[in-house]
């Protein structure tokens, strides 16, 4: 349950999105596209609301609110081609849940690792046991991961941006204060990690 998977990508947008397999209510502006969405995704537990429309290799959810994901999101290529992209934006906080799976990899000789992107208005949280994947392929470069708001805290991790025979690819952490939970590990697989924050950096 919670599981988004998408080859041709959607675009969701409303007032407050939940990907977590639990029942509730999600407001938005437009239910009008829910029969093109089931058909689309698989959306079994999803919480769903607002406009929901299908774009080529990519998920982007866009939230006025605050978005709360606990499932899995995932545009891994499979042919031999690069990853997808995933884009999360809100007005306000971000949390990902520790049972939370993003995955955009890449695929055969040489398919490079795809682009994960959270972006909140105010702050994001990354529970421990988290799991972001833009893994390249074969001799595919490892793809590229941002966590940015205005306070992100973030826990330890999963945070694969490595590859086969290819160069590892890049984190970036953007917010304006950033705190780093360092009671575990944050698996990069070889990535280029910056930590870049306007007024505090605690780890």
């Amino acid at each position: 349950a919670g599981k988004i998977t998408a080859e041709g990508g959607i675009t969701l947008q409303g007032h407050t999105v939940m990907v977590n397999g639990r029942s509730g209510p999600l407001t938005g502006d437009d239910m009008g596209q829910r029969m093109k969405f089931g058909a689309t995704v698989n959306h079994t537990g999803m919480i769903e609301g607002a406009a929901l429309v299908s774009r080529g290799g990519q998920i982007s959810i866009v939230a006025a609110g605050n978005a709360s994901f606990g499932g899995s999101a995932t545009v891994t290529a499979k042919t031999s081609s690069r990853g997808g992209n995933i884009s999360v934006t809100t007005g306000g906080d971000i949390t990902i849940e520790s049972t939370a799976t993003f995955s955009a990899d890449g695929a055969g000789i040489d398919g490079a690792g795809g682009d994960i992107v959270f972006m909140a208005g105010h702050s994001i949280k990354t529970e421990s046991g988290a799991s972001f994947s833009a893994r390249g392929a074969g001799l595919g470069d490892g793809g590229f991961i941002e966590i940015s708001g205005k306070f992100a805290d973030i826990g330890a991790g999963r945070f694969d941006l490595g590859s086969d025979y290819g160069r590892a690819g890049d984190l970036l952490f953007d917010p304006i204060d950033l705190l780093i939970d360092g009671s575990g590990s944050m698996l990069t697989f070889g990535a280029t990690i910056t930590l870049q924050a306007d007024e505090s950096i605690t780890i």
